[in-house]
């Protein structure tokens, strides 16, 4: 027996009465085990608690941030006139369409295909402003050139 020290006057004397009937014994060893189970039962729900509180936050916070998503989401279909790509194919298609090639990503991460949608948003979405806005890229990456300044550049090259 463990600790009996803290055991009542009654529980001592009939420890020792039955010290040697292994009936009493075995089922002492039951009631020990099944408490011993029930005090760790115990301990995990205060481990239980807080992550089912902290899997709460989660939710809320999982929530928020499908609210946000389905905002930027509509805000891009309703900016661009196109809807919000969602598979690898159509971020794919963006990127062909929009030219994103070495030029903006290293060959190396486009080959590999180690590339991210963040990767090439940037691109995609000034892609899609500069059709909404009817203006194009010139052969320098920087530089944006409007329609109207083709007419420009033709008079120009015309006059000289």
């Amino acid at each position: 027996m463990e600790n009996t020290s803290k055991c009542p006057q009654a529980g001592l004397a009939f420890l020792r009465a039955h010290k040697d009937n292994p009936e009493v014994q075995e089922a002492l060893a039951r009631v020990q085990t099944t408490l011993r189970a029930f005090a760790a039962g115990i301990a995990l729900i205060d481990r239980i608690i807080p992550k089912r509180e902290a899997e709460e936050e989660l939710r809320k916070i999982w929530a928020e941030f499908r609210g946000a998503d389905e905002v930027y989401r509509r805000d891009w279909q309703q900016t661009f006139g196109e809807p919000f790509p969602v598979t690898i194919e159509d971020w794919e298609r963006w990127a062909i369409r929009a030219d994103v090639s070495s030029r903006y990503l290293p060959a190396e991460k486009i080959a590999s295909g180690n590339w991210t949608a963040a990767d090439i948003m940037p691109y995609v979405e000034g892609y899609l402003q500069r059709i909404k806005d009817g203006t194009t890229v010139s052969d320098n990456p920087d530089e944006i050139v409007s329609p109207d300044s083709f007419e420009t550049e033709k008079s120009i090259r015309d006059c000289g």
